[in-house]
């Protein structure tokens, strides 16, 4: 068995403003392990090469996405666990099971959700108070929000390990603190199924 047989990949996954970036901060408190996020990639990217229209954030979105596996799979390939972060997507579920393929690494799916509304009014309130980057151009983006919401695009992605699902509503929040030991339990003592 080699080192990274030891590494485990945490994925968190969700809608846009679920609560995905708060909650793998906690995570990589906690747990003492790096947290990759495909939005601080992006935002670096804007900051160095610059931001323009919704195409080239796509465009940039893509490659971050790249630059996130990159370097998941150089800490997993050297045996360190760690946390990525994003809204991914079903056709990201493939790059993340090669990852386990090569190197031999459990995985760990956090998804976030939370009701549609409230998702919308913190997608409103982050674009407003400037907590987002303006190279996302989310005051234009919340029309294509709701109908992704509607059509069911956000979904876990089809991969190995345990799945925990987390309501970070409003109305959960005695869910979510419930729950959030057994995402750190999963990631201790691994060997549950998919939840």
């Amino acid at each position: 068995m080699n080192a990274s047989d030891e590494a485990t990949l945490v994925i968190v996954g969700g809608p846009p403003a679920s609560g995905k970036s708060t909650l793998t901060q906690r995570l990589s408190d906690d747990l003492r392990i790096p947290a990759l996020s495909k939005d601080d990639f992006k935002e670096a990217l804007f900051d160095s090469i610059g931001s323009r229209d919704r195409e080239w954030s796509r465009r940039l979105g893509k490659a971050s996405f790249e630059l996130l596996v990159s370097c998941a799979s150089k800490l997993v390939a050297s045996g360190v666990s760690c946390i990525v972060e994003s809204t991914f997507r079903p056709e990201d579920a493939f790059r993340f099971e090669t990852m386990r393929q090569c190197y031999g690494a459990r995985m760990l799916q956090v998804f976030c959700t939370a009701p549609r509304d409230e998702i919308c009014e913190r997608f409103r309130q982050r674009t407003a108070n400037g907590r987002r980057h303006p190279g996302h151009l989310d005051e234009s983006n919340i029309d294509e929000l709701i109908q992704l919401i509607e059509d069911g695009t956000f979904v876990p992605l089809d991969v190995s390990g345990p799945l925990i699902r987390i309501d970070t509503g409003a109305a959960s929040r005695r869910e979510f603190r419930s729950a959030y030991p057994s995402i750190l339990s999963s990631f201790l003592h691994p060997g549950a199924g998919r939840a």
